[in-house]
C-alpha cells in the first residue's frame, strides 16, 4: 500500500510539472531589450513589431526592457534572457556583437538592398551579418540659406568656405557657427566631425580606438575617476598629440568668434531656440537633433555634411547606427528582423525621422534621403567619436576635457 502511495504521488508530481511546463510554454514571452535608443526610436520599434503577425496569423507577444545606458553592453545582465536586441552601435556593442557566442549571425541576404559600403561595415569574418543596420543618425551641418546668400560666397564645398562664411556672419550678423556643446555627445561629436572632415577617418578611428581601450581599462579596474581615459584624452589634444592640430584650428575659430563661445553652454533646449530663431549662420548637430526643430522653421536651413579639406578627398561620415541583434534561432525572431530590415524601414524612418539603410525603400524627407545618399557615395559610415566611450559618466569626462581645451581661455 505504501509503495502504491509513493508511486501515485510521483505520478501526480510529474503530471503537475507537465501541466505547469505546458502553461509556461503557452504563456512564454520572449524578451526584447533596447540599449541607448531614445524614447521616440523605442516607441517606433515597438509599434512596428506590434503590427506584425506570425505565419499563423497570431500577434507577436514580447516582454520589453530598456537597459541602463551607464553600463556597457558586455556587462548587461539582462542580455542573458534577451532574444532580440535593438541598440545604438557604440564600440562596446560592436565588440559584443562580433564576439559573443549568444549572438546569432544573420545571412548576408538580410541586407541585400544595403549599399556595399554599409554592408562591409557589418559583416565579420564569419561571413555573416553580426548586427543588422536599420537606421542612421548622421552628423550634419545646418546652413542658414538667407545668410549664405547675403554673404556673397558662391559655394560651400570645403572647410575654408565654412570658415569664411562663419567669419563673415560673425562680423556682419553676429551669428557665428554654433553647436550644442553642453551636451556631452554634442561636444565630442563636433570635434569628431571636424577631425574626420579635415584630417580623415583614419585619424578619427585611431582616436576612437584609443579612447575605447582606455575606457575598458578603467571600467575593468572599477576606476570611478577614469584615470586612463583622462590621461589618453589629454595626451591626444596636447602638443604632438593625435588631435592637437584640429584643436588648434578650432581654438582659433573660437578666439576670432567664428565659432560662438555660447556653444559650450548650449543644451538641446537652447539649440532649438537658436535654430528656430535663425540666430546662427550654421549649426553642427545630429539628424535626430535636427528633428527637434519645428518643420517650417527648419526650412530656413539647408542640411549638408561637414565640408572636408578639399573636394576630392575620400570620406567616411560620422553616423550612429540603430541595429538589431538576434540572440535566438526562433524563426519568429528572424522574421521580425527581416521585415524591419526591408519593407518596414520606410515606416521606421517616418516615425523616427532617421535615415533608412535600405536603398530600395522611400525616405521620410530630403534630409534622411540625403544622408542615405552621402553614405552610399562615401567609403561608408564611421561611428561618432562619442560612441567610443560607452558610458554617460565616462563620456562627460572626455567632453569636459575637450570643452576646456577649445575655450577662449586657452588662447589668452
Amino acid at each position: 500500500m505504501k509503495k502504491f502511495f509513493i508511486i501515485a504521488v510521483a505520478v501526480f508530481v510529474v503530471l503537475v510539472a507537465g501541466v505547469f511546463g505546458i502553461l509556461s510554454i503557452a504563456t512564454y514571452k520572449p524578451t526584447v531589450v533596447f540599449y541607448k535608443l531614445d524614447e521616440k526610436t523605442v516607441d517606433a520599434l515597438k509599434s512596428e513589431i506590434s503590427s506584425m503577425k506570425k505565419e499563423n496569423g497570431k500577434e507577436f507577444k514580447f516582454t520589453y526592457e530598456v537597459l541602463d545606458p551607464q553600463i556597457p553592453m558586455s556587462s548587461q545582465k539582462a542580455l542573458k534572457k534577451a532574444s532580440l536586441v535593438f541598440a545604438a552601435l557604440d564600440s562596446d556593442v560592436e565588440e559584443y556583437a562580433k564576439t559573443s557566442s549568444k549572438v546569432v549571425v544573420q545571412k548576408e541576404s538580410i541586407i541585400a538592398n544595403t549599399p556595399s559600403t554599409t554592408k562591409e561595415a557589418f559583416i565579420n569574418e564569419k561571413k555573416g551579418v553580426y548586427a543588422v543596420p536599420l537606421l542612421y543618425d548622421f552628423y550634419i551641418l545646418d546652413i542658414n540659406r538667407g545668410m549664405f546668400e547675403q554673404s556673397g560666397l558662391s559655394y560651400l564645398g570645403v572647410i575654408d568656405d565654412l570658415k569664411n562664411f562663419a567669419k563673415w556672419s560673425s562680423e556682419n550678423k553676429d551669428a557665428p557657427l554654433m553647436f550644442p556643446g553642453k551636451e556631452d555627445d554634442g561636444m565630442v561629436d563636433f570635434i569628431g566631425g571636424y577631425v574626420e572632415a579635415v584630417y580623415g577617418s583614419d585619424v578619427l578611428e585611431n582616436a576612437a580606438a584609443k579612447l575605447y581601450q582606455a575606457f575598458k581599462s578603467d571600467y575593468k579596474a572599477n576606476d570611478a575617476k577614469y584615470t586612463s581615459l583622462t590621461q589618453v584624452s589629454e595626451e591626444m589634444i596636447s602638443e604632438g598629440g593625435l588631435l592637437n592640430p584640429a584643436f588648434k584650428e578650432i581654438r582659433k575659430m573660437v578666439a576670432d568668434k567664428s565659432i560662438s563661445g555660447t556653444s559650450f553652454y548650449m543644451n538641446e533646449t537652447d539649440f532649438v531656440f537658436f535654430m528656430e530663431g535663425a540666430y546662427t549662420c550654421a549649426m553642427g548637430n545630429s539628424l535626430s537633433q535636427h528633428r527637434l526643430i519645428e518643420h517650417k522653421k527648419a526650412n530656413v536651413f539647408s542640411t549638408v555634411y561637414f565640408p572636408g579639406k578639399n573636394l576630392n578627398n575620400d570620406r567616411k561620415f560620422q553616423a550612429l547606427s540603430v541595429c538589431a541583434l538576434s540572440q535566438s534561432k526562433d524563426k519568429n525572431i528572424t522574421s521580425i528582423i527581416n521585415l524591419l530590415a526591408s519593407s518596414r524601414q520606410s515606416s521606421l524612418s517616418l516615425k523616427t525621422g532617421l535615415a533608412p539603410v535600405d536603398s530600395s525603400c522611400s525616405a521620410s524627407d530630403r534630409q534622411s534621403d540625403d544622408v542615405r545618399y552621402w553614405l552610399a557615395a562615401s567609403e561608408g559610415p564611421v561611428k561618432p567619436l562619442s560612441q567610443s566611450v560607452p558610458s554617460m559618466d565616462a563620456l562627460s569626462v572626455v567632453a569636459d576635457i575637450f570643452r576646456r581645451n577649445v575655450s577662449t581661455q586657452q588662447n589668452k
